[in-house]
């Protein structure tokens, strides 16, 4: 399983067209795309073969945080500290132990 991670590409939809249409050649069904928030697209139909959160210049109503499971492994994200508190939760519900750990990836481009 290959995952290809995106965030802040801040209105080219180009570069996610581009990205999607190499990788999905690539791997074909053995890829997921994840965008980390701030595509500042204005139509959903750009982000359909994303998982997808709302970073804080985006306009879409898209979710604070998501999880993807790949492998019995849980990969949390957000942007920036946005939906932060959920996936503590989230990770404190589900954890199986307390030496078990998930992946968390934040996008934000330069500080907040």
């Amino acid at each position: 399983m290959r995952i290809i991670i995106v965030s802040d590409n801040h209105g080219n939809q180009n570069i996610l067209k581009i990205l999607y249409h190499i990788y999905s050649s690539l791997y074909k069904d053995n890829v997921k795309f994840i965008h980390l928030g701030d595509s500042q697209t204005t139509s959903i139909n750009d982000l359909n073969n994303f998982l997808c959160v709302k970073g804080n210049n985006d306009t879409l109503d898209l979710p604070k945080y998501q999880r993807l499971t790949v492998l019995d492994k849980r990969i949390h994200f957000s942007h920036g500290d946005k939906g932060l508190d959920e996936i503590k939760k989230d990770i404190d519900q589900h954890r199986v132990s307390k030496f078990s750990r998930g992946l968390e990836f934040r996008g934000q481009s330069g500080g907040q």
